[in-house]
């Protein structure tokens, strides 16, 4: 079983880290990850991510009500509680507001992925999720549409949610969403971006499996305490770079003998 108290702490560090990031302002977003099958740790709600402490974290059920702690988490847990509900392998979801990425949210225009290789590989396609009424029953219905099949969801008019393995995975995802969104915004003002080449794509979707990368049905509570790695997975990220690096060699040597 994980360790509660690191827990704790890795969502106070993941908040601290994302605030000073710009990713989250104010008392924006809201993070949650499994402590067990039967309970969550969510952030609070109404306290800046960026200076919150371990006791401030709130345990809830599965249905969403606390079972330990002063505070109360977001209304927005609902989204939170679908997500595990439908993909055993999740242990942490976060959510935040993205500047570039949340305009994309706006603009009702999804992240495109294709256009970078490591986007592609480590994140995949970016769901954009249809509007509903933050902290509603709408907001869970609409992600529910999307959830098998990604791992980091544009909410229209809202903002961003990323989910993982663990709590630095999945926020990982969600500043490397960011980037995308920043390089995507910078290429098409430089008369637009150039898609990878579907045949590209199958490999890196290919890379992505080997990873592990791609949604699954195994339980991520399986792997015992990997829902609060106190590091991030250097080694994967390594692995992903050597293995883009690699393919993008071959293409090189099949046009040089051409």
């Amino acid at each position: 079983m994980p360790d509660e108290g690191r827990l704790r702490r890795d969502l106070c560090e993941i908040g601290r880290r994302m605030w000073m990031q710009g990713l989250v302002a104010a008392t924006d977003g809201n993070f949650s990850v499994r402590l067990s099958e039967q309970h969550l740790l969510a952030t609070p709600t109404g306290v800046n991510k960026g200076f919150m402490s371990p006791d401030e974290i709130v345990k809830i059920d599965m249905g969403g009500s606390p079972v330990e702690g002063f505070t109360r988490p977001s209304s927005e847990i609902k989204m939170h509680l679908a997500i595990y509900e439908r993909r055993p392998d999740v242990c942490a979801v976060v959510h935040g507001h993205p500047p570039t990425a949340t305009g994309f949210a706006a603009a009702r225009v999804p992240v495109p992925t294709e256009i970078l290789t490591e986007a592609h590989t480590f994140l995949g396609p970016v769901a954009l999720v249809e509007y509903a009424t933050p902290g509603s029953e709408g907001v869970p219905q609409a992600l529910a549409r999307h959830v098998k099949d990604h791992n980091l969801f544009l909410l229209e008019n809202h903002g961003a949610v990323a989910v993982g393995s663990d709590l630095f995975q999945a926020s990982y995802r969600l500043e490397a969403l960011e980037q995308s969104a920043k390089i995507a915004i910078t290429a098409r003002l430089l008369g637009g971006a150039h898609a990878i080449e579907q045949g590209e794509l199958a490999k890196l979707q290919q890379i992505r499996r080997e990873l592990g990368l791609l949604p699954s049905e195994e339980s991520c509570l399986a792997a015992g305490d990997s829902c609060g790695r106190p590091e991030p997975d250097e080694t994967l990220v390594a692995r992903i770079t050597e293995l883009v690096m690699e393919a993008l060699g071959e293409e090189r040597k099949v046009m040089g003998a051409g």
